[in-house]
């Protein structure tokens, strides 16, 4: 047995709407278009997955991941990733309240405050990564930091 790694690739994707016209001229049909994550947008959600996964999983910066794409031989600005991060997350909002709506429901909620070196203009500064684990049991838990109250506190 032998690994081997088959790098990602990206496709250009032509779909063609098929346009039909009764025998008797009378009407035309129209195929219904691609379904899209985004409405007009010209990436598909295969592509958005990737930018979030990149950025949030790999914690990859996105001027790292467009020289990443543009290696691969599609042309792609940062700016432009920063758009399909923000559209992606425009999408999953109503995933995300959601789940912030189950977290504010439980009886008990255990949360973890991680402090991560984020990537400024020229140096790092700290940031936070935030966790919850909301049970479904009562116990008494010492104060919760401001930032847990404030999130939670948006969900009522």
């Amino acid at each position: 047995m032998v690994y081997e790694n088959a790098p990602a690739r990206f496709e250009n994707q032509v779909h063609v709407q098929e346009v039909l016209a009764c025998a008797c001229g009378l009407g035309v049909v129209t195929a219904l278009p691609l379904a899209r994550v985004v409405d007009r947008g010209e990436y598909g959600p295969g592509c958005l997955a990737h930018v979030v996964t990149s950025k949030c999983a790999d914690a990859m910066p996105l001027h790292r991941l467009a020289q990443r794409v543009e290696r691969s031989g599609v042309p792609m600005s940062c700016s432009t990733l920063t758009d399909l991060f923000h559209q992606a997350a425009s999408v999953l909002l109503p995933l995300s309240q959601h789940l912030l709506q189950c977290i504010a429901s439980a009886d008990v909620v255990w949360a973890d405050e991680t402090p991560l070196r984020v990537l400024d203009v020229k140096t790092t500064k700290l940031g936070y990564l935030g966790t919850f684990l909301p049970l479904r049991k009562s116990w008494s838990a010492p104060r919760a930091p401001s930032w847990w109250t404030r999130t939670l506190a948006t969900t009522r």
